[in-house]
């Protein structure tokens, strides 16, 4: 999904994703499928989930929210009074659609049965923790289905010396088998 939101905020040319996605199988020296070989085939894998990505910026010098104009990008003068440069090195965040994401997920991987185990002191995944079982149990005498997720987060600088960084919020479906998650 990463691949996908680059790809989306730079408005890529499809020589440099497919570059990037040459990058991708050469980096995790393995086969990534089929689809992440061709920038057609990635892109129509996809296709649902391109919708317009948000981007919500922070202000530079306070901790306002900036009001965008009808390009979708901050207007030079803003509520907080602070005028809006391009390049004041303001913050901002891409928002995805999480739920299509989600219903992509479980459409092309499912869910694992979510059965426990019959020894309760056999702990050997984030669905046979003591808080977990509590969840499920909960869920289990409305007889309704539930999904956790488990977010992750982790930065990195665009350069060695850069001030900016890239902080991706990622997160997986514990429902998910093992292999599934591990390799997602």
């Amino acid at each position: 999904m990463t691949t996908l939101a680059f790809h989306l905020k730079y408005n890529l040319a499809k020589s440099a994703l497919s570059d990037e996605l040459d990058l991708l199988n050469v980096a995790t020296d393995s086969a990534l499928g089929r689809e992440m070989r061709s920038p057609y085939l990635f892109l129509k894998r996809y296709d649902h989930l391109l919708q317009p990505v948000k981007r919500i910026t922070i202000c530079s010098k306070c901790p306002a929210l900036l009001k965008n104009g009808p390009n979708g990008k901050p207007t030079e003068e803003q509520e907080c009074g602070h005028e809006y440069n391009r390049y004041s090195g303001c913050c901002y965040t891409l928002i995805l659609p999480v739920e299509d994401q989600i219903k992509f997920f479980l459409e092309n991987h499912g869910s694992k049965s979510t059965d426990l185990p019959t020894d309760p002191d056999l702990i050997g995944d984030v669905n046979t923790g003591q808080e977990y079982k509590k969840i499920k149990e909960k869920f289990d005498r409305k007889r309704e289905r539930f999904l956790t997720l488990q977010l992750n987060m982790d930065g990195a600088r665009f350069f060695k010396k850069s001030k900016y960084g890239f902080w991706p919020f990622m997160a997986i479906l514990c429902e998910a088998g093992y292999k599934i998650r591990r390799s997602k």
